[in-house]
């Protein structure tokens, strides 16, 4: 009797632990399935799949700050959306149509429509998916998502993430030409503009001065127009770098991850983002230096660049005020905004760009007679940076660079310090500037624009930012970089 009793409670037992195993193999699978990423690169690259660090950086960097549950190191599924990619006659620029032989714009763009929406018909996943989309990446899902109004499978995107977008609909190059009809020899049309009412969260971001994605408003602005043209050789193509197309090449301006996280984990609507009617978000990145002066040091042979250095130091504050005269980022990032052959806003307030140049002057001599000028950017935190300050080496050292920003400023420089801290509020002109002092380095909360989510202050120490015109260490230098683009 025991001996069956026994034979009873075992199969009982057998049971409930195939059960058990079955019930944990599911969420173990749920787990593994908890998101995917379906990313599509910009120009010249088609397979994202086989390039190093590419879906990475874009999930990582871009991503990650507003979809947590997606990393790459956290079980999400990384997958490029392969297509051509390519935009012909444009084969002098990388890998955009090797050989002159590849599909022009249109016909690339709708082979990644077809290719997004197969995708999202083979998706398993039960959280759906997060589309992105870099540079001519953009413009294939914003035609996908058009495409997908009203379908069941769009039902399948929880979330959307743009970078360098050539439709954005307040900057997009291809938005700024959207007055031109379709050219048939080049089989290019020019928009319509990313779909912003499609009840999805999605987030856009870019570099300023990138012209992909914020192309100049007023065309008739030289300045603009050809600072604009640097930043598509020195800025576009380094969002995801470094990876295997581009391995040597850093993020553009020099810029870190951890300056590119703390921007894009700031309040939005604030300095660096704005809202539009449907509350999707759309960043800016500032730049730390003018495209056109770092395509220009960079072009220059060594023994030169000590000559000509000054010189572009003392001209940075002063054509970065006339440059900014072309672009206007007051009113809804979501409305499509076409280029205008004027120089500058007619509503532009030249009384108060009189007093940005003569502040701008005075910086660019404070900038030769000091050595070069900095950009202050907000500084990157972590949990650590308190303890990191008490090390003594590193207070020493933060000590010598207080001292010397301080004694090296008036109060007058101060007002016009060259910081990158955007108001969306007005025209770009509008930028309040203001300086770095010691309780910033120390942490305390000081007034300025350059404050974290919270609204307090960024603490540690101001990172060393490159000189205008000159690279960094980790910059882009040529046309060796990551030639996703457009």
């Amino acid at each position: 009797m025991r001996q069956k009793l026994r034979i009873v409670v075992l199969s009982l037992l057998s049971v409930l632990s195939a059960a058990v195993l079955t019930a944990v193999a599911a969420i173990l699978s749920a787990v593994s399935l908890a998101a995917t990423a379906l990313i599509v690169p910009g120009t010249g690259t088609p397979d994202a799949n086989s390039v190093s660090d590419y879906r990475e950086h874009f999930v990582d960097r871009y991503s990650a700050p507003f979809n947590p549950s997606c990393t790459s190191e956290n079980g999400c599924t990384l997958t490029g959306v392969d297509y051509p990619a390519s935009f012909w006659p444009l084969g002098f620029i990388g890998n955009w149509c090797p050989g002159y032989q590849c599909d022009k714009w249109n016909e690339s763009v709708g082979a990644g429509v077809a290719s997004v929406i197969a995708n999202l018909q083979n998706l398993n996943d039960p959280d759906g998916a997060i589309l992105m989309g870099y540079s001519q990446g953009g413009a294939v899902v914003s035609d996908a998502l058009r495409e997908l109004a009203g379908n069941s499978l769009l039902d399948k995107v929880k979330a959307i993430v743009l970078i360098g977008n050539a439709y954005n609909p307040d900057g997009g190059i291809f938005i700024r030409l959207g007055f031109l009809p379709t050219i048939p020899i080049l089989n290019i049309t020019f928009g319509p503009p990313t779909p912003t009412d499609i009840g999805k969260p999605m987030v856009a971001i870019g570099f300023e001065y990138d012209p992909v994605m914020y192309a100049p408003k007023y065309w008739g602005n030289l300045l603009s127009v050809v600072n604009a043209f640097a930043a598509f050789e020195t800025v576009h193509g380094y969002y995801l770098t470094p990876n295997g197309n581009s391995p040597e090449d850093g993020i553009a301006y020099g810029y870190d991850e951890a300056e590119i996280d703390q921007i894009l984990k700031s309040a939005c609507p604030g300095d660096y983002c704005r809202v539009d009617a449907n509350g999707n978000q759309y960043f800016m990145i500032p730049a730390k230096s003018l495209p056109m002066y770092d395509l220009l040091m960079s072009s220059l042979p060594a023994p030169l660049q000590p000559i000509v250095r000054p010189l572009v130091d003392f001209l940075t504050p002063v054509t970065e005020v006339l440059v900014d005269l072309g672009y206007d980022w007051s009113g809804d990032p979501g409305k499509p905004q076409w280029l205008s052959p004027l120089p500058f806003s007619p509503t532009t307030n030249f009384v108060k760009v009189g007093f940005d140049l003569v502040g701008a002057i005075g910086q660019g001599i404070e900038n030769v007679l000091g050595g070069g000028a900095k950009t202050a950017v907000v500084p990157p935190q972590n949990d650590n940076d308190n303890e990191d300050i008490k090390n003594e080496d590193t207070k020493d050292e933060n000590d010598v660079e207080i001292n010397a920003i301080t004694n090296a400023r008036t109060e007058e420089a101060k007002e016009h310090e060259h910081v990158r801290s955007l108001s969306f509020g007005g025209n770009r002109s509008d930028v309040t500037k203001s300086g770095v002092n010691e309780s910033e380095v120390n942490g305390e909360a000081v007034d300025g624009e350059a404050t974290v989510q919270d609204g307090t202050a960024p603490t540690g120490a101001v990172p060393e930012n490159p000189t205008p015109g000159e690279t960094p260490a980790d910059a882009p230098t040529d046309t060796e970089s990551d030639q996703s683009a457009a």
